[in-house]
């Protein structure tokens, strides 16, 4: 959130600034606050970049004008005033009034005030798309094998092609396969376990330190290096904590955050699945694979607060949704929205990519990437421009073959020929 402080002199800025200090580190990051200073003169100049402007007290008497022309400017700008303690009074009330500021606070202004106002203004830049909060999906499986980290990979890099913000987090603690497939060496999570050991803070910087960049548009975020770090990670209950405010940071940042929990129920994963967002499910139509479905959704719910945020996706599978639900889900536990995801087809290239610095969206079958294209536009992740004109000329054929069908009754009730030439006509 930029916050840009208008007052004069530079003393006067500075010390409006400082208002921000009473807020601690973790509330500071959340709201990934940015201060500049400006004066009475220059801040239209960079009103067009900011999301609030705050009037400090010595530029009272200009505020009605100030926030006029910000207001001309950016009609959607969050205006606050601040006043001297001993100005704070009805009188001010009515000039921030007349000014159509949000709010008049003090210059003693306690913290809580402070961060709960600012709060209401990141959830309303949040409401009209102006602040990034990132979607939180979780994937797991019912068992091994089923490519939840092969899939967590390729819709990383498809959601980077994208122009989306994407964060990966690897949650196998043993194998580590999608920070190795990705060629991410393994000292890098000693971060990760510095916040498991508590000798570091987890904030904005230190998630900039853990997080390995896999391409402009992508990040990783690797395991402890450690197993002891590893396994408090996963079982130690303080452990809810750590992850709230790994995703909390996080969702400022990046459109989407997969996170591949490796199929593994601890602690730590029934965190993430009350959070999530979406829990995408990996299932497949073995006699195995079938036969740990039930189980498998009974041991989610515990965690998840509403069934909805569940979708389940066949991979490699010959049998219908519907037959698998009907299989495993006859009580109908699970409505008919969390098994309408597209398949995933078999691809002889899932082996493949690992290593190889790229994953199954560049390397895989046009039908595999056009799968994974439906996916990520059903858990609106994006929409790909092939797809979406996919979409358009459907909806536009549909559109003209309901013209003519209206058409045709038309001409049937008036005994004429209705042709599309005359349409056109």
């Amino acid at each position: 959130m930029k916050v840009l402080v208008v007052d004069s002199p530079m003393e006067s800025q500075v010390q409006v600034a400082r208002i921000f200090d009473s807020l601690n580190q973790t509330d500071r990051d959340m709201l990934d606050i940015k201060l500049s200073l400006a004066n009475e003169k220059t801040y239209l100049e960079r009103i067009s970049e900011i999301d609030v402007l705050v009037i400090g007290p010595n530029s009272i008497s200009l505020s009605k004008e100030i926030s006029h022309a910000a207001k001309n400017a950016r009609p959607d700008i969050n205006i606050l005033i601040f006043v001297s303690n001993d100005f704070y009074s009805s009188e001010s009330f009515r000039l921030g009034l007349t000014a159509k500021a949000r709010k008049v606070l003090p210059m003693n202004v306690a913290p809580l005030d402070l961060l709960q106002e600012f709060l209401q203004i990141q959830e309303l830049q949040r409401a009209c798309g102006r602040a990034r909060e990132g979607s939180v999906i979780v994937v797991t499986q019912v068992k091994g094998g089923l490519g939840a980290t092969t899939l967590c990979a390729a819709l990383g890099e498809a959601c980077s092609k994208a122009q989306k913000k994407v964060l990966l987090w690897d949650l196998d603690i043993e194998s580590k396969d999608l920070a190795r497939s990705l060629l991410v060496q393994e000292s890098r999570g000693s971060v990760m376990s510095s916040w498991v050991k508590g000798t570091r803070e987890i904030s904005r910087d230190s998630i900039n330190d853990a997080i390995v960049s896999l391409d402009l548009n992508s990040n990783l975020l690797p395991p402890p290096d450690s197993m002891p770090s590893a396994m408090d990670l996963l079982g130690r209950m303080e452990s809810e904590n750590l992850a709230r405010k790994i995703i909390d940071l996080s969702r400022i940042k990046n459109d989407c955050i997969i996170i591949d929990t490796c199929g593994r129920m601890c602690p730590l994963t029934g965190t993430l699945l009350r959070i999530a967002d979406i829990v995408l499910v990996l299932i497949d139509d073995s006699i195995l694979g079938l036969s740990a479905i039930p189980s498998f959704m009974k041991s989610i719910r515990q965690y998840i607060l509403s069934n909805d945020v569940v979708r389940f996706l066949r991979t490699g599978t010959t049998m219908s949704a519907e037959k698998i639900r009907n299989r495993v889900d006859s009580e109908g536990l699970f409505g008919k929205v969390c098994w309408e995801l597209p398949s995933m087809p078999f691809d002889i290239a899932a082996g493949e990519w690992p290593g190889s610095g790229k994953t199954l969206y560049s390397l895989g079958t046009k039908k595999t990437i056009t799968a994974i294209d439906k996916l990520s536009n059903s858990l609106g992740l994006y929409q790909s421009p092939g797809l979406k004109s996919q979409i358009q000329k459907l909806s536009s054929s549909s559109r003209i073959r309901k013209i003519l069908g209206i058409a045709k009754i038309g001409a049937q009730n008036k005994s004429e020929e209705i042709t599309v030439d005359s349409l056109d006509a």
